[in-house]
């Protein structure tokens, strides 16, 4: 075992997304290791993206692209991937740009499962074994592996080969769930999913660290592998903002929507917007629900998301999320009503979670009643749920309810930001995720072969 004692030991994140600012997988990687030591930690990842980062600097990037080029034999500088420092970001970026136009197309099938066969049948030539990698990993020099579980086969065996080659131990990390909730679908599907179930299984019974990101996640994955599922919630600093007691807006009722519009996210924004248009003739004030989101959508769904009382404003970033959330009266999270996308989303903890938990301002979840986001709302009474187990009379009621009482707002808004004192702590959190590396990786009895 490798004998450094340093207070953050030297980690290398595999995932498929690099990190980032914004977006909600990499966005969860730099809360996870805001403040760890940036000569100490290091990513590998898959996705043809600029990494966005002021904690991990080193990176090595392997996309769709270099394994297509080194699997046709085409003469490429960053054959089968490339390392570089997060200050190359432009020259990255102009590379990305030009693989973004070249795959254009073959991004719009990325949904397809053929596709997903042929892209895991040429990842698994093992094209993305190079020198240049094993090299940078030498260099690099890591205690132990984290590995982001996905929905590929590939980049499981890429996590389990470097445990084992360079004879650390490895550490899966479960911020969604791609094995417990998979749609089957199709017999194609469901021979897909049996693949990278199988790797998924090996790298489990390897790993010397289970984490989750959310105490169903973790107890669900306990119940069906009998393994023991630490959990790290995704933090947020908690600034000491004062909570304003009654109406911040002295003509409109706003309520904000920050996040994705994917997984059908946007169908129950407009069916929450229908409600809220039968509601406002019971309403002095005019009811404003603002939707901030960093997703292109099609023209339909902008005039959809354009209907009063909804307005769609686009993208927004850094200080002004937190000035939209203060300004706030009311804090909208969604999730699809869909069986396919419900199943996708019931395990896992929305990233908007935290923070709006931490602004201290009263919470609104429109969604399926077993999502984990919306249960931890509803089962620690620090929001108001309308699920589908609600009559068209209760979703009503209960909208009344926060619409028509400022300080029913204020109360639930107080106990919002007491329960993310007590449980979405950054530095807690990620003083967890630390404690449990380093255990790890001191009691590691990994047997690598090498390779």
């Amino acid at each position: 075992m490798n004998s450094r004692t340093n207070k953050y030991p030297k980690v290398l994140i595999v995932t498929h997304n690099a990190f980032n600012l914004h977006k909600n997988n990499g966005k969860t990687l730099n809360t996870l290791f805001q403040g760890w030591d940036t000569e100490s930690i290091a990513q590998l990842y898959f996705i043809d993206e600029v990494p966005e980062s002021n904690i991990c600097k080193k990176y090595f990037r392997i996309t769709d692209m270099d394994i297509l080029k080194a699997f046709f034999r085409l003469k490429h500088p960053n054959i089968g991937g490339h390392p570089f420092q997060i200050s190359e970001e432009i020259n990255i970026e102009t590379n990305v740009i030009q693989e973004n136009r070249f795959l254009t197309f073959a991004k719009r099938l990325n949904g397809n499962i053929l596709v997903k066969i042929l892209r895991d049948f040429l990842w698994s030539s093992n094209m993305w074994k190079t020198q240049s990698l094993k090299d940078w990993l030498i260099n690099f020099d890591p205690q132990i592996v984290f590995w982001g579980v996905g929905n590929c086969a590939f980049s499981a065996n890429i996590a389990y080969w470097i445990s084992k080659h360079l004879y650390i131990p490895l550490c899966l990390y479960y911020g969604d769930d791609y094995v417990l909730n998979a749609n089957y679908g199709s017999i194609i599907n469901r021979l897909q999913f049996k693949r990278v179930k199988y790797f998924h299984d090996r790298n489990l019974n390897h790993a010397k660290k289970l984490i989750a990101i959310g105490d169903l996640m973790a107890s669900e994955y306990y119940k069906v592998y009998g393994k023991e599922v630490v959990v790290v919630r995704t933090g947020v600093d908690l600034v000491d903002h004062s909570i304003k007691k009654g109406n911040i807006n002295s003509q409109n009722i706003v309520l904000s929507y920050l996040g994705g519009l994917h997984l059908n996210r946007s169908k129950s924004i407009i069916e929450l917007g229908k409600l809220l248009r039968e509601l406002q003739v019971n309403i002095p004030k005019k009811i404003v629900l603002n939707i901030y989101s960093l997703a292109d959508v099609s023209e339909s769904i902008a005039n959809s998301l354009n209907e009063s009382p909804l307005h769609f404003c686009g993208k927004v970033y850094g200080n002004d999320i937190n000035k939209i959330l203060q300004n706030s009266d009311i804090l909208v999270h969604v999730e699809s009503l869909d069986i396919k996308y419900r199943r996708l989303t019931s395990l896992s903890i929305s990233t908007k979670i935290p923070e709006y938990l931490a602004a201290g301002k009263c919470i609104l979840c429109y969604g399926p009643s077993e999502v984990a986001s919306i249960k931890l709302i509803a089962e620690n009474n620090i929001g108001i749920v309308l699920t589908d187990q609600d009559s068209n009379e209760s979703k009503r009621n209960k909208l009344l309810q926060i619409l028509s009482s400022e300080s029913e707002r204020y109360l639930i808004g107080k106990r919002a930001k007491e329960y993310a004192q007590e449980k979405f702590n950054r530095t807690i959190n990620n003083e967890n995720l630390r404690l449990n590396l380093l255990e790890c990786i001191q009691s590691n009895k990994v047997i690598g072969i090498g390779v």
